[in-house]
Protein backbone atom coordinates (compact mmCIF):
# COMPACT_ATOMS: atom_id res chain seq x y z
CA UNK A 1 0.00 0.00 0.00
CA UNK A 2 1.41 3.56 -0.51
CA UNK A 3 0.38 6.91 -1.43
CA UNK A 4 1.91 9.35 -4.37
CA UNK A 5 2.56 12.33 -3.01
CA UNK A 6 2.38 15.46 -5.99
CA UNK A 7 6.08 16.20 -6.66
CA UNK A 8 7.36 19.91 -6.42
CA UNK A 9 8.26 21.58 -9.67
CA UNK A 10 11.64 21.68 -10.59
CA UNK A 11 11.28 24.65 -13.12
CA UNK A 12 8.20 26.75 -14.26
CA UNK A 13 9.44 25.57 -18.26
CA UNK A 14 9.59 22.08 -17.58
CA UNK A 15 6.24 19.71 -17.95
CA UNK A 16 5.57 17.33 -15.27
CA UNK A 17 5.44 13.82 -15.38
CA UNK A 18 1.72 12.10 -14.69
CA UNK A 19 2.18 8.83 -12.61
CA UNK A 20 -0.40 6.39 -13.83
CA UNK A 21 0.74 3.39 -12.49
CA UNK A 22 3.26 2.09 -9.99
CA UNK A 23 4.82 -1.10 -11.10
CA UNK A 24 5.84 -3.37 -8.20
CA UNK A 25 9.04 -6.08 -8.35
CA UNK A 26 9.15 -9.06 -5.80
CA UNK A 27 12.10 -11.54 -6.05
CA UNK A 28 12.86 -14.14 -3.97
CA UNK A 29 16.33 -15.81 -4.00
CA UNK A 30 17.80 -18.26 -1.46
CA UNK A 31 19.51 -17.12 1.47
CA UNK A 32 23.12 -19.10 1.72
CA UNK A 33 23.86 -20.76 4.70
CA UNK A 34 26.88 -19.12 6.39
CA UNK A 35 28.28 -20.26 9.86
CA UNK A 36 29.39 -17.11 10.85
CA UNK A 37 27.03 -14.00 12.47
CA UNK A 38 29.36 -11.39 11.34
CA UNK A 39 29.91 -12.40 7.55
CA UNK A 40 28.61 -10.84 5.88
CA UNK A 41 26.73 -12.26 2.21
CA UNK A 42 26.81 -11.08 -1.01
CA UNK A 43 23.22 -11.96 -3.04
CA UNK A 44 24.52 -10.63 -6.03
CA UNK A 45 25.91 -14.50 -7.90
CA UNK A 46 22.96 -16.50 -6.60
CA UNK A 47 19.94 -15.97 -9.11
CA UNK A 48 16.22 -15.28 -8.22
CA UNK A 49 14.05 -18.51 -8.21
CA UNK A 50 10.73 -16.06 -7.99
CA UNK A 51 10.54 -12.71 -10.38
CA UNK A 52 6.85 -11.17 -10.21
CA UNK A 53 6.20 -8.16 -11.51
CA UNK A 54 2.83 -6.47 -11.04
CA UNK A 55 1.57 -2.90 -12.29
CA UNK A 56 -0.78 -1.26 -10.68
CA UNK A 57 -3.45 1.82 -11.32
CA UNK A 58 -3.23 4.28 -8.42
CA UNK A 59 -6.21 5.62 -7.62
CA UNK A 60 -7.08 9.19 -5.63
CA UNK A 61 -3.14 9.45 -5.70
CA UNK A 62 -3.70 5.56 -3.47
CA UNK A 63 -2.40 2.49 -4.47
CA UNK A 64 -2.34 -1.12 -3.00
CA UNK A 65 -1.02 -4.84 -4.04
CA UNK A 66 -0.50 -8.24 -3.00
CA UNK A 67 2.20 -11.26 -3.70
CA UNK A 68 2.20 -14.73 -2.78
CA UNK A 69 5.87 -15.69 -2.37
CA UNK A 70 5.78 -19.49 -3.30
CA UNK A 71 8.53 -21.61 -2.97
CA UNK A 72 9.10 -25.35 -3.01
CA UNK A 73 12.03 -25.89 -1.29
CA UNK A 74 12.47 -24.90 2.91
CA UNK A 75 14.80 -23.19 4.26
CA UNK A 76 15.81 -19.14 4.15
CA UNK A 77 14.73 -16.79 1.17
CA UNK A 78 15.92 -13.34 0.57
CA UNK A 79 12.52 -11.71 -0.47
CA UNK A 80 13.17 -8.18 -1.80
CA UNK A 81 10.71 -5.52 -3.29
CA UNK A 82 11.10 -2.57 -5.52
CA UNK A 83 8.62 0.13 -6.62
CA UNK A 84 9.02 1.83 -9.34
CA UNK A 85 6.47 4.52 -11.08
CA UNK A 86 5.06 4.47 -14.88
CA UNK A 87 4.60 7.81 -15.93
CA UNK A 88 2.10 8.57 -18.83
CA UNK A 89 4.84 7.59 -21.97
CA UNK A 90 5.14 4.20 -20.26
CA UNK A 91 8.72 4.86 -18.81
CA UNK A 92 9.60 3.53 -15.95
CA UNK A 93 10.47 6.44 -13.54
CA UNK A 94 13.19 4.33 -11.05
CA UNK A 95 12.47 6.50 -7.94
CA UNK A 96 10.77 4.16 -5.52
CA UNK A 97 11.82 2.08 -2.78
CA UNK A 98 13.16 -1.12 -2.08
CA UNK A 99 13.24 -3.59 0.55
CA UNK A 100 14.67 -6.94 1.39
CA UNK A 101 13.60 -9.31 4.51
CA UNK A 102 14.53 -12.53 4.92
CA UNK A 103 11.59 -15.04 5.72
CA UNK A 104 12.06 -18.88 6.50
CA UNK A 105 10.26 -21.51 4.53
CA UNK A 106 8.91 -24.57 6.38
CA UNK A 107 8.70 -27.85 5.41
CA UNK A 108 5.44 -28.64 4.15
CA UNK A 109 3.70 -32.25 5.50
CA UNK A 110 0.98 -32.18 3.50
CA UNK A 111 3.36 -31.94 0.38
CA UNK A 112 5.02 -35.31 1.64
CA UNK A 113 3.62 -38.54 0.11
CA UNK A 114 1.03 -40.14 2.09
CA UNK A 115 1.49 -43.28 1.34
CA UNK A 116 3.95 -44.94 3.73
CA UNK A 117 5.47 -48.31 3.83
CA UNK A 118 4.18 -50.95 6.53
CA UNK A 119 6.22 -52.11 9.03
CA UNK A 120 6.61 -55.50 10.24
CA UNK A 121 6.48 -56.52 14.06
CA UNK A 122 8.31 -59.26 15.36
Amino acid sequence: EGVILPAVPLSKRQPQREVKGVQITVTATPHPRTNEKSQTVELTNIPPILTAVQTVTPVRDFFSAQQLVSVTQPGLYTVAVECAFVDEQGQLWNTGPRTARVIKAHDDPTSKSTAQTTRARF
